[in-house]
């Protein structure tokens, strides 16, 4: 009788241990498994970052960060330049749109079903409430990486975009748009070098995979952050004023960055002669 109540016991424990509810991590950290597939767009993302961050502008990382000081928001401010923006002094976005976050290389900080990332940026508004998660990770072969995507097609359906991006790297993108959120991914490979405990040398492929969640509610506002207008004349470094048509320049222009959709190029869409059309992708396998 005494075993058998201890069975039960066991039994109960086990059940309450499986219907316990998901919680995520509330810091970011080596293994953490910050669960993409739960996101709510309600996290708190100063203290995800709290541990691990990085910071592309103003901060040294050899300094204690204090988030009580009166400049702590400053060094995540979100920021784009291009080669244009640099040379003319353009501020993009044009009105202070949010900060962006960034994680250390951290092994498996996030993870999306079975794929597993080593880093992870969130853009937030200017309140501090996320509006976008981006994610990468390395697959040490295609096959992984073909069966994740294959998840997502069963998942959420094909995907509504399609692109084959670029030769070099034999890069594609896949967009799925949900009913509450937009799934980007890229794939693409490069080239690593791996050192033995004898020093030997080894030259590796791995596959990459770039997703990004947005929340289709900021999804405009977003793709309005990336864009600029140039003014009508602009001073050439030889000291002369050339019109933007002279310089054959759109005036209306936007930058690509890590939270743009690939979607929002009209030579994307408008691909007449199928350049950017996903049956031009190298199978990885060849």
């Amino acid at each position: 009788m005494k075993k058998n109540l201890i069975v039960l016991i066991f039994l109960s424990l086990l059940n309450s241990c499986s219907d316990a509810p998901f919680v995520q991590p509330k810091v970011l950290d080596n293994n953490s498994m910050f669960d993409l597939e739960q996101i709510t767009f309600n996290e708190d993302i100063p203290t995800l970052y709290s541990k691990n961050f990085v910071n592309d502008y103003k901060y040294d990382m050899e300094e204690e960060y204090n988030a009580t000081s009166i400049n702590a928001d400053t060094i995540f401010k979100y920021q784009i330049s291009d080669a244009v923006t640099d040379v003319l002094k353009i501020k993009v976005p044009v009105k202070d749109f949010g900060y962006l976050y960034k994680s250390t290389q951290l092994d498996s900080v996030a993870k999306f079903q079975q794929a597993y990332f080593n880093s992870l940026d969130i853009l937030t508004d200017i309140n501090k409430k996320p509006v976008a998660y981006y994610a990468e990770a390395e697959f040490k072969n295609s096959k992984e990486r073909k069966q994740f995507l294959d998840n997502l097609i069963q998942q959420f359906g094909q995907p509504k975009y399609a692109f084959f991006i670029s030769h070099e790297y034999n890069v594609c993108s896949y967009e799925w748009d949900l009913p509450n959120q937009t799934i980007q991914i890229e794939t693409s490979y490069g080239h690593g070098v791996t050192i033995s405990t004898t020093g030997d040398f080894k030259n590796e492929v791995y596959y990459r995979l770039d997703m990004l969640i947005i929340n289709n509610q900021t999804k405009t506002a977003i793709e309005e952050a990336h864009q600029y207008i140039l003014p009508d004349m602009i001073t050439g470094a030889d000291g002369k004023t050339y019109s933007i048509k002279e310089l054959g320049m759109d005036k209306e222009s936007k930058i690509k960055d890590d939270f743009l959709l690939n979607s929002t190029f009209d030579h994307y869409i408008n691909d007449i002669n199928g350049e950017y059309h996903i049956s031009r992708a190298r199978n990885d396998d060849e």
